[in-house]
């Protein structure tokens, strides 16, 4: 009866030494991946001359509008899908529908590649690009979550409602 007793013991010593193992190599894995997704930006696939000319006109256009962003986050537009997976998939939908849709009519070829920033409670984004290759007028474009009040912000039924609109469009 003792060894029998022993050998279902050492099993479950066994099974849980295996278990546990194989836990932290999940584990391990699973935040290998995770820290691989938020470290992919598109900065990191173009060369150096390239970021510096795009960053050279963010940096003009937000001179030119007086913007200031350090209550922004910022977001290569490449790397707009890092913003918007942390909305739910309704405003998702919406922000992007706004956003293709401004772009679409106000983007030209030959237009540098735009600067997304998004205030701090994510009812507000910017989208700033240089025209000519960086040589020519600069454009802004607002956009709001309409409803966008405290209110309306803590209650996840008003939140489903919410929708992203073009706010105003400036150039110059």
């Amino acid at each position: 009866m003792k060894k029998s007793t022993r050998l279902i013991v050492s099993m479950f010593v066994v099974a849980a030494i295996a278990g546990g193992s194989f836990g932290v190599f999940y584990s391990d894995a699973n935040a290998s991946k995770k820290q691989i997704e938020e470290s992919d930006k598109m900065k990191k696939h173009r060369s150096k001359e390239t970021n510096d000319k795009i960053e050279k006109s963010w940096k003009s256009a937000k001179e030119t509008f007086e913007f200031d962003d350090s209550d922004w986050t910022k977001y290569d537009y490449a790397d707009r899908s890092h913003f918007t997976k942390t909305l739910s998939e309704q405003e998702k939908s919406s922000f992007y529908e706004a956003m293709l849709n401004a772009m679409s009519e106000h983007q030209k070829v030959g237009d540098m590649m735009p600067i997304l920033m998004v205030n701090k409670d994510k009812t507000k984004a910017v989208i700033m690009f240089k025209r000519d290759e960086g040589k020519g007028k600069s454009v802004k474009i607002e956009l709001a979550l309409e409803g966008d009040s405290k209110a309306s912000i803590s209650a996840e039924s008003d939140k489903e409602t919410r929708e992203w609109k073009v706010d105003s469009v400036e150039e110059k």
